[in-house]
């Protein structure tokens, strides 16, 4: 990430355990740009950004992740079920912070994101992941709605979806 945004960019990685992060402050310290951080990374709040890289993986996008979003800005993120593993999921923010556009990259195996877990959803990611069609999901939706046909994973105030973006 230090490379691909240069000497004009910032990075900030964020590590769960206090070990991690001043190894990564270490390792990274060649790169003036990048900062590493001990913290909480489903609670970090260091403004909006372009892109966000998480490293682990979840069984949802976090609000605060797409909250940070610039318009144009982009989240990448394993969406990863316990049993099966998963997708990464690349999210794009359109102008509004209504326009998500979503597509599963490749398919992923990764630690557990801590605070970024739920055990009843993991178990319906699991089901999905194993019914096909992820291939299919275009929008990441925010809105309220009844879960209907469109709806490939539908969570408490998300929906990865079949619908295009609005």
């Amino acid at each position: 990430m230090a490379e691909l945004v240069g000497a004009g960019g910032q990075v900030t990685a964020v590590e769960h355990g206090g070990d991690l992060a001043r190894r990564a402050a270490e390792a990274l310290a060649a790169w003036p740009w990048v900062r590493a951080l001990h913290g909480d990374g489903s609670r970090f709040d260091g403004g909006a950004h372009d892109a966000i890289v998480v490293s682990a993986g979840a069984t949802h996008p976090l609000p605060s992740w797409l909250d940070a979003l610039r318009p144009g800005g982009r989240l990448v993120f394993p969406l990863t079920s316990e049993r099966l593993g998963g997708y990464m999921l690349k999210v794009r923010r359109g102008e509004s912070p209504a326009q998500l556009g979503a597509e599963m990259l490749c398919r992923a195996r990764f630690i557990p994101f801590v605070g970024g877990r739920n055990a009843a959803l993991d178990e319906r990611l699991a089901t999905q992941i194993a019914a096909g069609h992820a291939d299919l999901v275009r929008s990441l939706r925010r809105d309220r709605h009844v879960p209907d046909g469109s709806c490939w994973l539908h969570g408490e105030g998300f929906c990865l979806s079949w619908r295009g973006t609005d």
